[in-house]
């Protein structure tokens, strides 16, 4: 797990921690203003993924194993989410994943996700018939038929405080508000995490995950040129170059499958990456047999010119979902609140 109990320094802890109280203020004037006007109904079913931290959770690769497998059940689902700096047409870094991912699937993206989706269905009833609200559980203006709320192994967040003195974006107890609790990311010893939400939610999770490599995709000059196993890299001298939330897990990925790193550059979550991202980058690479980076940073860094001519290939994992336990409590839940019936 991570050892940081905060995005800030520990150093700024007495600013953090009075600024975390009027934090509790305004989360609680929103909830009440977002109260007040009800909760929308779209009429198809909502299936919220969330959680109640900042950084990442694992919510892109959860929500897309879901809208894989409501596809292979015969159902016509779409994405909808708020986007960071995103409107309707320019995206987000997660909405670049998401067509990356899934070109053919309605991706809705904007600040209003209800009047968006209510336009989409009014145009083409047919266009989709379950709508997965991507990081929805703070989002209350919209009616979800179920909140599935994702709590990462490495980083929970449940012990600590409101931001910016912690991770929390309301108090753990609102954990108790979802349907379905997934703990993310497992890999070793979850019994904190597990002991985190039995004493929050008051029982315990109903599935536990792992993000694990299926593939790794490596990019050179412009072009795929190859897709190897994650064990078939042993041994390669890489640059991991991340702009994410909580890249710790990706960094241990990359030393389970044997690779050595020689640098890690750690951009900021949602990082433009510009000339001076791309200089580093092509500083670091020296000694280096490649960069690797994640699908989320990749859609980014093959827009850089600069990055895209260099003679070293990219590594890009695809990143999938198993797992460990509760796969049937989930398929489930979703069975009941939607009557979509999927196998995870």
């Amino acid at each position: 797990m991570s050892e940081r109990t905060g995005p800030l320094p520990r150093a700024l802890a007495p600013l953090t921690y009075l600024a975390a109280r009027a934090y509790r203020v305004g989360w609680r004037m929103d909830v009440q203003r977002q109260l007040r006007g009800g909760a929308a109904r779209l009429g198809v079913p909502v299936l919220s993924v969330g959680n109640l931290t900042v950084g990442g959770t694992g919510k892109t690769p959860v929500c897309s194993h879901l809208a894989r497998a409501l596809q292979e059940a015969g159902f016509r689902p779409a994405i909808a989410m708020r986007g960071y700096k995103a409107d309707q047409t320019a995206g987000s870094d997660e909405a670049a994943e998401y067509r990356l991912r899934h070109p053919l699937l309605p991706l809705l993206v904007g600040a209003d996700r209800t009047a968006i989706a209510r336009k989409m269905l009014h145009d083409d009833p047919r266009s989709f018939d379950v709508l997965i609200l991507d990081d929805g559980f703070q989002h209350r203006r919209l009616h979800r038929d179920l909140d599935i709320v994702l709590v990462d192994a490495m980083r929970p967040g449940l012990d600590g405080d409101l931001l910016p003195n912690g991770w929390l974006r309301e108090p753990p107890r609102s954990i108790q508000r979802a349907d379905l609790v997934v703990i993310t990311r497992a890999g070793g010893s979850i019994e904190r995490v597990e002991d985190l939400v039995m004493k929050h939610r008051g029982r315990p999770a109903d599935a536990v995950c792992r993000h694990v490599w299926s593939a790794i995709d490596r990019h050179h000059l412009g072009r795929l040129d190859g897709t190897f196993g994650p064990g078939e890299l042993s041994g390669k001298r890489v640059v991991v170059c991340t702009g994410l939330g909580n890249p710790d897990h990706l960094v241990q990925q990359v030393e389970a499958a044997g690779m050595n790193i020689t640098q890690h550059l750690r951009f900021p979550d949602h990082v433009h990456y510009g000339a001076s991202q791309s200089a580093s980058i092509r500083a670091a690479t020296s000694g280096a047999e490649a960069v690797l980076t994640s699908a989320k940073d990749w859609v980014k860094l093959q827009k850089c010119q600069a990055l895209v001519e260099i003679d070293i290939p990219f590594l890009v994992p695809r990143l999938e979902i198993k797992f460990d336990r509760g796969a049937d409590a989930i398929a489930s839940g979703i069975l009941n609140a939607s009557g979509c019936s999927v196998v995870l």
